[in-house]
């Protein structure tokens, strides 16, 4: 058995730990862009885009 340091055993540890929440939350986007594909994009559909313009150039809802 190779002789580690401590902070080095931590870092690999983190680092797992790290990748294993990653992959986690990769999923959870995998499937809420699945269950978009679905649904359809629906956001939005009642109101303009945040970049719409007035006929006198001012911002909606500004």
């Amino acid at each position: 058995m190779e002789f580690r340091p401590p902070l080095a055993a931590e870092r690999d540890e983190a680092e797992r730990a790290d990748s294993d929440e990653y992959r986690e939350l990769r999923d959870r986007i995998d499937e809420l862009e699945a269950s978009l594909e679905e649904t359809g994009d629906r956001r939005n559909s009642a109101f303009p885009p945040a970049t719409a313009r007035s006929p006198n150039g001012s911002s909606y809802g500004a």
